[in-house]
This record gives C-alpha cells, sequence and structure tokens, in this order.
C-alpha cells in the first residue's frame, strides 16, 4: 500500500506541475497580446512652406490600440521624394539642397506610412550692400547679402550675407571673407559678388588711398 500511494502521490506531483507550467505559459501569452499595437502614424512641421536658405523639423506621433500616443520622431523611418530638392535626417530635419521646389516627405512606421508635401520658395536673386560708401585702403568693411524668393509680389527677403560665396574682382585690391567682411589693401575699382544656389549679387566699389 505505501508503494502504491507513493506512486499516486508522484504522479499528482508531476500533474499539478505541468498543470502550473502550462498555466505560466499561458499568462506570458496572454500579456504579449494584450501589448498594444500601432494604429497610425502622423508627422507634424511648424510650417509646410519654408525659404530655400531654411531648414524644416519634423515631427512623428505614434498612434496605439490602447489610445495612447507616442513621440516617435527619432524611431521612425524618414525619406524625401527627391533627394535633389531636399534631404531629410533621420531624427526628421529638411535641408534644401537647391534653389526650391516641391518635395514629398514620407515617415514611416510599424507598417503605416504618412506623406506630406513641403513647398520650398526659390531664391531668386541677390543684392550686395555696403555699410559704407566711402572705403579707403587698409581697412575693414562689412558687406552684405539679401535674399529675394519668389516674385516680387511676394515680397519675400531674408539676409544670406554668412550662406553667400563672396568673390571679388581682383584680390590686390580686395578680399571678403565668408561672413562678407571686405579687407581693402589697394586703390582701385572692385566688383564683389555673392553668390547661392547658382544666383549672383554683384557690387562695384571705388577704394581709394
Amino acid at each position: 500500500m505505501k508503494t502504491g500511494f507513493k506512486y499516486l502521490h508522484t504522479i499528482l506531483f508531476f500533474g499539478f506541475s505541468v498543470l502550473f507550467l502550462t498555466a505560466c505559459g499561458g499568462d506570458k501569452t496572454n500579456t504579449e497580446r494584450l501589448l498594444p499595437e500601432v494604429e497610425k502614424v502622423d508627422l507634424s512641421a511648424s510650417s509646410m512652406e519654408i525659404l530655400s536658405t531654411e531648414t524644416i523639423q519634423f515631427g512623428a506621433l505614434t498612434y496605439y490600440s490602447d489610445g495612447t500616443t507616442r513621440d516617435a520622431t527619432s524611431h521612425v523611418s524618414w525619406s524625401v521624394s527627391d533627394r535633389t530638392v531636399a534631404t531629410i535626417n533621420t531624427d526628421g530635419l529638411l535641408t534644401p539642397r537647391g534653389p526650391g521646389g516641391d518635395v514629398n516627405v514620407t515617415v514611416g512606421y510599424g507598417g503605416y506610412y504618412e506623406t506630406g508635401t513641403v513647398t520650398i520658395t526659390p531664391l531668386t536673386s541677390i543684392i550686395v550692400s555696403a555699410q559704407d560708401d566711402n572705403m579707403t585702403v587698409n581697412s575693414t568693411y562689412q558687406l552684405n547679402a539679401t535674399g529675394y524668393f519668389g516674385s516680387k509680389e511676394d515680397n519675400l527677403t531674408s539676409d544670406i550675407t554668412v550662406r553667400a560665396i563672396w568673390v571679388t574682382s581682383d584680390q590686390a585690391i580686395a578680399l571678403v571673407d565668408g561672413n562678407g567682411l571686405m579687407y581693402t589693401y589697394s586703390a582701385g575699382i572692385v566688383e564683389v559678388n555673392a553668390t547661392l544656389f547658382d544666383i549672383n549679387g554683384t557690387i562695384e566699389l571705388n577704394i581709394t588711398e
């Protein structure tokens, strides 16, 4: 009798163990099934219209089945329709690469996607100006480059002094650095050119003794 009782006790022990492990496994599966699933992703920006010298920061918001939302800007995939017009990095920062145009921005996460169109107003002309009309040798003068965007009716301007590439017609007379600061070395007439996106602006200056 003792042997039979011991055998029955062993069977019952293993039986309860199997049921316990099965129950634990079932709880884990149920927990996994209760995790919220992605239902959609939205992209956002402060504006969908920028100048070709500006950048724009995009954000991504994911929506879940439990009603919650999360900022997923740095965890989604970003892409643009034309990389010759603009590029976008992994953090959603879009940077124009040319004078302007429209470009589609797409965000993707969990198999869901959303696309928005950014209008980049093109740079159309550059006006170069000098803060001082009476320039002499062995001096420094600040030049400025103002960019005009779109049509004349738009009346959109921006200071592009530090963005422009500066060149003088005669380096023996004057040089201009990347910040538009001109250094004069000798007397004469010199042309100063500011260029951005293949758009040029020129000013003629007379340097005196």
